[in-house]
């Protein structure tokens, strides 16, 4: 196609990456939309609000905080935590 025609199908290959970068730039400009970054933000406090409710329900990791009695697994695994 490109030999004998060539402008031809230069054309439709350029024309194919501009739809395909149209898609793309409408794709992620819907993302950042403030409705769609506020429910990603909701999203994200929730997950650090109940990781955090389920630390302070773990009453004999706090008293292993409290005396400095923490292994090494579950001083890294607290590291690891979104809060």
């Amino acid at each position: 196609m490109f030999r004998k025609y060539p402008y031809w199908g230069w054309l439709v290959l350029s024309l194919l990456l501009w739809s395909f970068n149209e898609v793309h730039f409408h794709a992620h400009r819907r993302e950042l939309l403030p409705e769609r970054m506020r429910e990603v933000v909701a999203q994200d406090m929730k997950n650090r609000f109940d990781a955090a409710d389920q630390l302070l329900g773990n009453n004999t990791l706090l008293e292993k905080i409290a005396n400095d009695s923490l292994s090494e697994f579950e001083s890294d695994r607290l590291a690891r935590q979104p809060f």
